[in-house]
């Protein structure tokens, strides 16, 4: 599954600034996952959580994670946004009343064949493949082509895994789905343009791959080819994956960091339930630890082990683990905090969760130091103190990249399944965002805030060690800066919130803001500009003054075509319109040469 949320990533860039070379940088400073991702996900959980793979489990799933990632780069497809977010409002297509409720309509977009990957993992037969595919789809897109392209790229995964040749994959498509896989990628990629149907999509995804020679070029390709670019390369690494049987491990790592903590722990849960360790060899590396669990009842351990339980501040160890601690394995009277013997102390009793946060945080990043200790984690609070596993559990979830901490199952388990998670402080999850330096003068402006020529809409707050950064009512980005040897100001932390992921307001900051002089030559500042050029600074944007030109300054074609926006309730004209996206901003552009992608705006009303 981790090829297709890849794929996902690469194309995510490119999904409304199409390219159509396969040199692309594959994974550039805003690369991330999409809703493809989150729903792939989804469908993962309700796999390893439903054996019954009923339609109102899957619902419950993927309305979680909707409800847990809202505002995914790209966002959710308007159909599909409206039946997350709005059940109420939907029609019922096949009696044209209002539902009311959540029902199929009667979809044949791509979203379908984008999230199926994992069912193509988990079954030992081609045939549970085909149906499960077919029930995954259904709930939403029962439109026969929005079955089809779901359980065709389900199968075409399975066969992947299971040994059949690129020729046995494409014949048995061809021959099941009725696709014409015998265009190459290389006439496709001439022709083709925005695409969101499964039958424009699923068979360019399959064919990308049957081009490939290996995982890296089969997403090379299917980028290249433009269009809805992220679900293409969501399909085609999907199956690339399942065929190679191996991701490069530059680029599996680089994607790992960029995934929220429970989406890797459902990648490594998925590889330990489905067929993967039998029918490819899985590589240490793929998975770097065995998610092992502390026992509900540990009545010894073995060297190195500690043993990590609730206690009180005053250190009173005289009831249920705090008790076995101070009898068995060391824990001090008097000592209510930290590594005492061969136990850790954190303290449950003084107050209420948010009291106990700050000594989970030390207690991480003690085991973090201490990689020689395996520490195993009681359900601490859970017993005395009164508190139960589902306000507990989330603290602990940075410690699901410590293969030294051991949880408690039922930790793990609600770490892992958010929906029965009751958030009560903002999640921050870990992102990658390039240290540029700041002398004296640039940190004093970055904590005062931004030039006034800027809209002010993410100013930074700094509260203790770091900068938060607020918008519209809510916590979307926070950074820590330290002053070093260099006497410069270096970037150490940078974090995000589950609603705001992949938006670098930092890297906005500096482009947009007070520190255009002394910064803007910074190298990734410079990779930043060059990937957005145009959002940034207009510069490849020819603004008219008379309304349409006659034909393109660049290449002097004259089909030059309008540049619509929004969400179109049908089809539209593709030798007349280019769709822009959802959204559009004073960067936009309204004309558009399909031949070399030159831009215009009509400038006649501009200030």
């Amino acid at each position: 599954m981790l090829g297709a949320i890849i794929g996902d990533m690469a194309g995510s860039v490119y999904e409304f600034a199409n390219t159509k070379r396969t040199d692309f940088p594959f994974f550039s400073e805003r690369s991330t996952y999409t809703d493809d991702s989150i729903m792939t996900v989804a469908v993962a959980a309700w796999l390893l959580s439903d054996r019954e793979h009923s339609h109102s489990s899957l619902e419950n799933k993927m309305v979680s994670y909707a409800e847990e990632y809202p505002f995914p780069m790209g966002g959710y497809g308007g159909g599909f946004a409206q039946w997350l977010f709005r059940p109420e409002r939907l029609i019922d297509y096949r009696t044209g009343e209002i539902a009311g409720r959540r029902v199929p309509y009667n979809s044949w977009g791509n979203g379908a064949a984008m999230r199926v990957s994992a069912v193509g993992w988990m079954f030992d037969t081609l045939e549970e493949t085909e149906r499960v595919a077919k029930i995954s789809a259904e709930i939403t897109h029962d439109h026969p082509e929005g079955i089809k392209g779901a359980k065709a790229t389900a199968a075409a995964i399975f066969l992947a895994r299971t040994g059949a040749s690129k020729a046995e994959i494409k014949d048995y498509i061809q021959e099941h789905y009725g696709y014409d896989l015998s265009r190459s990628s290389d006439e496709i990629r001439k022709y083709y343009g925005w695409e969101d149907s499964c039958q424009g999509t699923v068979p360019p995804a399959i064919r990308a791959f049957l081009d490939s020679h290996d995982f890296e070029s089969a997403i090379r390709i299917a980028v290249s080819l433009g269009g809805d670019s992220d679900t293409l390369a969501c399909i085609t690494g999907g199956i690339a994956e399942a065929y190679y049987g191996e991701i490069p491990r530059h680029i599996r790592e680089e994607a790992r960091k960029r995934l929220p903590v429970n989406f890797r722990c459902m990648l490594e849960t998925l590889a330990e339930c489905s067929s993967y360790g039998e029918l490819v060899k899985r590589t240490e590396e793929e998975l770097p630890f065995e998610r092992l669990f502390s026992s509900d009842r540990i009545d010894s351990l073995s060297p190195g082990q500690v043993f990590v339980f609730g206690s009180n501040l005053e250190g009173h160890h005289g009831g249920g683990a705090a008790y076995a601690a101070y009898k068995r394995f060391g824990a001090v009277w008097g000592k209510g905090v930290g590594h005492h013997g061969d136990t850790y102390a954190i303290p449950t009793m003084q107050g209420g969760v948010e009291t106990i946060k700050p000594y989970v945080d030390d207690f991480i990043e003690y085991a973090r130091e201490h990689q020689e200790l395996t520490f195993l984690v009681t359900r601490i609070g859970c017993g005395i103190a009164g508190f139960r596993d589902e306000d507990i559990a989330p603290l602990f979830v940075d410690c699901l990249d410590l293969p030294n901490v051991r949880l408690p199952r039922s930790f793990f388990d609600i770490i892992l399944f958010p929906e029965v998670n009751p958030i009560w402080n903002i999640k921050w999850y870990r992102e990658l965002t390039p240290d540029i330096p700041l002398d004296d003068s640039q940190y004093e402006s970055f904590c005062r805030g931004y030039h006034p020529d800027w809209d002010c809409r993410y100013a930074p707050v700094k509260i203790g060690q770091y900068h938060y950064f607020y918008r519209s009512g809510v916590w979307v980005k926070k950074y820590r800066y330290e002053k070093q040897d260099d006497g410069l100001y270096h970037l150490t932390e940078s974090y995000t919130a589950v609603i705001e992921m992949g938006r670098n307001l930092l890297m906005e900051c500096f482009i947009e803001g007070y520190y255009r002089p002394r910064v803007l030559e910074h190298e990734a500042i410079k990779e930043y500009v060059e990937t957005y050029y145009d959002r940034f600074s207009g510069d490849s944007l020819v603004c008219l003054v008379d309304g349409k030109p006659a034909m393109c300054t660049k290449c002097g074609s004259t089909d030059l075509k309008e540049v619509i926006y929004g969400e179109p309730s049908e089809r539209p004209d593709e030798s007349r319109y280019i769709l822009g996206g959802c959204c559009i901003d004073e960067f936009s552009h309204d004309w558009e040469c399909p031949k070399c992608h030159a831009r215009y705006k009509d400038a006649t009303h501009a200030d």
